[in-house]
């Protein structure tokens, strides 16, 4: 009986509802912002207890939740001192912001997915086959290694970080 308090109070705080709120910049296109919405659903496909409300507005430091920036790739590339990130995901005071430039060809189906990971706390898997996978390796690698959609994997790490209170 002691041991399923405990439990049944870590699977209450896993299971409770979270929202999280995206707010994305006014400059994309209503198609890029289609597509933006769809890797977000991603999520909330995955994760049943989890809700994205998002809206279109200008982001400045102290806004809430997570701020989505369109940002020219050769600028993420100069943040990062790297030429082959197409999206990166920062903090401000307001929360994570990513930035990411739909227009590079180089962006992926599921490169929104997986920053919107960053932005709720994921790390990177090991596993290639994986969405929180640092695909910045993938050019070492003579298969592909893009997963678009969260996996089982990405799903329990979520789980793993509502369980610890993050």
């Amino acid at each position: 009986m002691r041991l399923l308090l405990p439990l049944a109070a870590y699977l209450a705080a896993a299971l409770s509802p979270v929202t999280v709120h995206v707010v994305y910049d006014p400059t994309f296109t209503p198609a890029e912002l289609a597509v933006l919405r769809a890797e977000a659903r991603a999520w909330t496909d995955a994760v049943p207890s989890l809700r994205v409300v998002d809206r279109i507005a200008e982001c400045c430091d102290d806004t809430p939740g997570t701020c989505v920036a369109r940002v020219p790739r050769s600028a993420i590339d100069d943040a990062v001192g790297s030429s082959n990130t197409v999206a990166v995901t920062a903090q401000r005071p307001g929360g994570p912001i990513v930035y990411i430039d739909p227009e590079d060809p180089a962006t992926r189906s599921g490169t929104f997915a997986h920053e919107l990971g960053h932005a709720m706390g994921l790390m990177h898997d090991k596993h290639r086959h994986t969405l929180m996978y640092a695909t910045q390796y993938c050019s070492l690698l003579r298969d592909p290694c893009d997963w678009p959609v969260p996996t089982f994997r990405d799903v329990s790490q979520w789980y793993i970080l509502r369980l610890e209170g993050k």
